[in-house]
């Protein structure tokens, strides 16, 4: 019995220091160059119109662009996309086999964003947005790392 509490002692040690090891290898700092946009309701259609969407030192900014139905009144062109800036965000991060999966929440004016970005190990990534007032949109896209200028 000994032998089998110890082994098992053992495996949870390294268990532990294998997720530790893949926890800090994962990128917490990166921009993602959108080449892809996939309305909900519409026809997807490429784009090199520079939309990115940023995250670094948990904080995040977006310019994306929205096609679809929303259901709050548009006052200014900057509320017709998903766009924030310099927004404070907790990272949930999820690391899989074939990708890595991080989820925030971004506000942009009086809307909250619910963001989820997965990174693919050949610097694809793809975005969704969900608004509770807007209908679901999807980018596809290229990591680049995000620069310290940025």
């Amino acid at each position: 019995m000994k032998k089998f509490l110890t082994l098992l002692a053992f495996a949870a040690i390294a268990a532990f220091a294998c997720s530790e090891a893949a926890a800090e290898d994962t990128l917490k700092d990166f921009t993602i160059e959108v080449n892809f946009v996939y309305p909900s309701s519409f026809p997807s259609y490429p784009s090199s119109d520079g939309y990115t969407l940023s995250v670094r030192d948990s904080v995040a900014s977006a310019d994306l662009p929205f096609v679809g139905k929303s259901d709050t009144p548009v006052f200014s062109s900057d509320e017709i996309g998903y766009n924030f800036k310099d927004c404070p965000v907790k990272l949930k991060i999820k690391k899989k086999k074939d990708r890595t999966i991080y989820k925030f929440k971004a506000k942009s004016g009086f809307e909250t964003i619910d963001v989820t970005v997965e990174l693919w190990p050949d610097g694809a990534a793809d975005i969704s947005c969900y608004s509770p007032s807007k209908s679901i949109m999807r980018y596809r896209g290229e990591l680049r790392e995000a620069s310290p200028e940025e």
